[in-house]
Order: C-alpha cells, then sequence, then structure tokens
C-alpha cells in the first residue's frame, strides 16, 4: 500500500464535514463522501463525542457526553457527563433531571439505566439490569443482575462479584466471586477471592480474605479477616475471626478467635473467646463460654464449658501486682452448713517436693519446688468420702489432672480451729 501525503490528496466537496480519505490496495487514492460519518464522529459545542451506529441518535441539549459502540447512550437527549464505550452501553440512559454522570464500560454495561446518577460500570453486563444511583462495578458480570429500586452506594470489583444481587446498599465486594450470592443484602465487605461467596440474605458481615466466610449462607453480623477465616460457618451468627483460618471449623454462634489458627477445633461450641496463635487449635470442639489467652492455650478436655485458660504448659510463672479477688457474696450462696471437713481430712494429705517438668512443654529442666500431687489429693478425697463437698480435684481430663489450692482454705483454717480445741482440752486437763 503506497504512502499518501494529505497535501497531495484532492481537494474537499462542499460536503466537507462528511468527507473521509480512503486508500486502496492498488496505492491510489480517492475522497469519498459518506453521509453516515456524521453517525460516526461528532464533536459539537457542548462536548459531546460519539462513535458508532445509534451513538446519542437522540441527543438534545446533553453536555459532555462520550459514546463508542452501537446504540452507546443511544437514548440520551438531555443527559451531562456520561460516558458510555460498549455496544449498548447506556442505552436507556436519558438525561437531566437525572440520569447524569454515568460510566459504563463494557458490553451492556448499564444497558436499562435511565434516571440513575453518578454510577461506573467497567466490564461485560457490569450494573446491566440497573436503574439506580451512586454503585460503582468493574469486572464482566459484578451486579449483573441488580434491579431497578432503592439499591445504592454498592461497590464491586472482580469478575462476578455480587453477580446475582437483586436488592440491596452499601455493600462492598472486591474479589472475584466475591459475594456472588448475595441476593439481598446490605452493609456487608466481601473483600478477597470467593470471600462471602455463598452468602444470600446477609447483613452487617465483614469477609476480607480469600475464602473468608465463603460458606456463609444467611447469618449476620459476622467479621472474618484472614485467609479462609470462618470458612465452614454456615449460618453462625455475631462471630468474629481475625487471622489465618481463625474459627475455620465453627459452626456455632457468638464466637472470637485473634491469632492465627485461633479457635480451629471448635466445631459447634458458642460463646468461646480465643486470643492467641493456635489457642484452641484442637479444644474445645463443642464447648461453650470458655476463654483461652495465649499461645496453644487449650482447655481441661474436648467438650468442657465454663473453662478460662491462661497460658500453656511451657509456662513456668503467673505474675500479677496484687491478689486475685474471688467473688463470695453470700446472696450467690445456697445450702450453706458448717464445715466438717478439717484435721482428720488433712492428716490423709501428703505434701510433696520435687521437680515440674510439664510432659509437651519446652523446659530443659525441672523447675523445683513443693507441690501436691492431684492424683494423691483425688485419693485423700475419695478414701475420706467428702469428694463432693471439697472438690479440690477436676479430672474432667483424665490424663491432665488439675487440682484447685483456693479450695483449702477452709478446710485449713477448719483444721486450725479442729487443733485449736484440742489444745483447749489440754489446757483444760492440766
Amino acid at each position: 500500500m503506497a504512502n499518501v501525503k494529505i497535501s497531495e490528496l484532492p481537494a474537499a466537496t462542499s460536503n466537507a464535514a462528511a468527507d473521509i480519505f480512503v486508500c486502496n490496495q492498488s496505492g491510489t487514492t480517492r475522497r469519498s463522501t459518506l453521509t453516515l460519518l456524521t453517525d460516526l464522529l461528532y464533536g459539537g459545542t457542548n462536548g459531546n463525542t460519539k462513535f458508532g451506529d445509534n451513538a446519542l441518535d437522540a441527543l438534545t441539549t446533553g453536555l459532555y457526553n462520550t459514546a463508542f459502540g452501537v446504540d452507546a447512550l443511544k437514548s440520551a437527549t438531555t443527559a451531562q457527563g456520561c460516558t458510555a464505550v460498549g455496544i449498548n452501553a447506556l442505552e436507556l440512559n436519558v438525561g437531566t433531571p437525572a440520569g447524569n454522570n454515568n460510566t459504563g464500560v463494557g458490553f451492556n454495561a448499564l444497558a436499562v439505566n435511565v434516571t440513575g446518577d453518578n454510577n461506573t460500570a467497567l466490564g461485560w453486563g457490569a450494573l446491566a439490569t440497573s436503574d439506580n444511583d451512586e454503585n460503582t462495578a468493574v469486572g464482566a458480570g459484578t451486579f449483573q443482575n441488580l434491579p431497578t429500586g432503592t439499591n445504592r452506594r454498592n461497590t464491586a470489583v472482580g469478575v462476578y462479584a455480587g453477580q446475582t444481587m437483586t436488592s440491596g446498599s452499601s455493600n462492598v465486594l472486591i474479589g472475584y466471586n466475591a459475594g456472588q450470592a448475595l441476593t439481598t443484602a446490605s452493609n456487608n465487605v466481601a473483600i478477597g477471592a470467593t470471600a462471602l461467596d455463598a452468602g444470600t440474605t446477609v447483613t452487617g458481615t465483614v469477609a476480607i480474605g480469600s475464602g473468608a466466610l465463603t460458606a456463609n449462607t444467611t447469618a449476620d453480623d459476622n467479621v472474618a479477616v484472614g485467609l479462609n477465616a470462618l470458612a465452614t460457618s454456615i449460618t453462625g451468627t455475631s462471630l468474629t475471626a481475625t487471622g489465618t483460618q481463625a474459627l475455620l471449623n465453627s459452626t456455632g454462634d457468638e464466637n472470637t478467635a485473634f491469632g492465627y489458627r485461633a479457635g480451629e477445633g471448635n466445631t459447634t461450641g458458642n460463646q468461646n473467646t480465643y486470643l492467641g496463635a493456635t489457642t484452641g487449635l484442637t479444644n474445645p470442639t463443642t464447648g461453650s463460654n470458655n476463654t483461652l489467652v495465649g499461645y496453644t492455650a487449650a482447655p481441661s478436655a474436648a467438650g468442657v464449658s465454663n473453662e478460662v485458660t491462661i497460658g500453656n504448659g511451657s509456662v513456668a510463672t503467673t505474675r500479677v501486682q496484687v491478689d486475685w479477688t474471688i467473688l463470695s457474696d453470700g446472696n450467690d450462696k445456697v445450702d450453706v452448713r458448717d464445715l466438717d471437713i478439717g484435721l482428720d481430712f488433712i492428716k490423709r494429705l501428703r505434701p510433696r517436693k520435687g521437680g515440674l517438668l510439664p510432659r509437651g512443654s519446652t523446659w530443659k529442666e525441672p523447675l523445683k519446688m513443693p507441690f501436691m500431687v492431684a492424683q494423691e489429693v483425688l485419693a485423700a478425697e475419695l478414701a475420706h468420702g467428702c469428694r463432693e463437698d471439697t472438690r479440690l480435684v477436676n479430672n474432667t481430663n483424665p490424663n491432665r489432672l488439675e487440682w484447685t489450692p483456693g479450695r483449702m482454705i477452709p478446710i485449713l483454717v477448719k483444721a486450725i480451729q479442729d487443733l485449736s480445741d484440742e489444745v483447749e482440752l489440754l489446757k483444760a486437763g492440766a
């Protein structure tokens, strides 16, 4: 094909606005007049630009619009500040007093918008059925089925994000398939591939991280931050999980977990709190109202409830500035009687000394100290027949017995009183 200089082309015709230069395969040039040229490229005094059959075809007094593609902004008459790129983009958008400042890029982007303002749709089918205000959709199929109504201030970025939403406002969905199945939903945030992608009628939920809350269907008021956080929760409500795989397997309600894999062992338990990496990694599974604080902190058993655990098996010292204050209000006591367990029971106990070397700990040397052996204390309770009254030993987990020394204080006081009585008798006999 020959190169042709503009200066060598034939002179303009009387219809110069519709002239076009063509170079054919033989290298010769000619000037052709196309009556449809003004339908393809138009720049008017009102700052409008169009390219494509029927693009901006109905425009009368509209300002600063740009339309590229067949039927782009086809129905616009008084629209202002709109940009349509792609076949049928903003096809039905009319204009002032509504239908202004919209941007639709892609086939069918904002195709049925008539009076909605301040919308942005970038991608095939983005906001294709929407005639609302202040929505942003970036990616193929984003908010593809959001209908006309009061569905405002939604943002979707990513292929198929919010694709099936039919009603909702103030949602933010960012990532492939983020919130893809949402239908009636408001005030949700989903950031990450497949985050909240199974949710249908969800409100007030935050899912940040790939796979976060990916199985949640209808539960509200959940917060999941981290890879696969709360990934298997389907209907659990009021859950908070921050950290990779935090509460990964939880289907209960009102659990809170902060830390890598925190609460991963929880399945159906409710109202549990986990603070620290891998706290509750395997337990509790079904227990409720437990609090675990510290790296790998674990409860006494899988299904236990109403326990507080601070630290793991490697902790050597627990420090506080002042003594623990224990609630002991008489108004919370029932069946109050005088304690008859004292000196005789104390005589059954065997104070010991030796080394503490917890199984599974990182200690290299045992910690020397005096102590009581829980198995021996339990045996003394059983032998004395006072187990139901004293409960000094917790044997929920038979492989790791625990004892509660604070419960010894009333028994020690009774033992001292018994000794005092004996002393008084000796004095009287003297």
